[in-house]
């Protein structure tokens, strides 16, 4: 039933919850910081899926993936669970989940550029897919988030 006492409480709450145009600027701000973090995301899942079959080519003996999840594991970008018998898609999918995780567009700029650090230490080849990725990831970041700097360069 219609209670004119219910609907005034509503409409008084709904006065209540109406901010002056300062803080709502502020909010605003916050929501965009919140968009770029979505945007460094999605971006990263998008340069990995596009670049996964290149990695498990390039990662094809056994005891170089290896290393890889061990320098993954020892740079704190992983997990030891479930690594013993690791695949490309395993170390990436951990990877890129951790980073749903990471408030902070600079963190996550740091998880990018430990992951980077790891492939470029496996030197020849796995420091060429590095440059690749971390090309990729600042073209993806900048089509995605144009003006926003995604800084790998630490």
């Amino acid at each position: 039933l219609y209670s004119p006492t219910k609907r005034l409480k509503l409409d008084d709450q709904k006065l209540s919850d109406v901010k002056p145009k300062g803080e709502k600027t502020v909010e605003l701000e916050e929501k965009g910081d919140d968009m770029n973090t979505d945007g460094f995301r999605q971006s990263i899942d998008a340069v990995f899926d596009r670049n996964i079959d290149a990695l498990h080519r390039l990662f094809r003996n056994s005891r170089s993936l290896h290393s890889f999840a061990n320098n993954m594991i020892q740079a704190g970008l992983i997990s030891e669970d479930g690594q013993s018998e690791p695949t490309m898609k395993t170390i990436i999918e951990e990877f890129t989940a951790g980073i749903e995780f990471i408030p902070e567009q600079e963190k996550i700029e740091e998880h990018c550029i430990k992951f980077l650090s790891v492939l470029y230490t496996m030197k020849g080849s796995f420091a060429l897919a590095a440059e690749k990725i971390k090309n990729d990831l600042i073209k993806e970041v900048n089509k995605k988030l144009p003006g926003v700097q995604f800084k790998l360069d630490k």
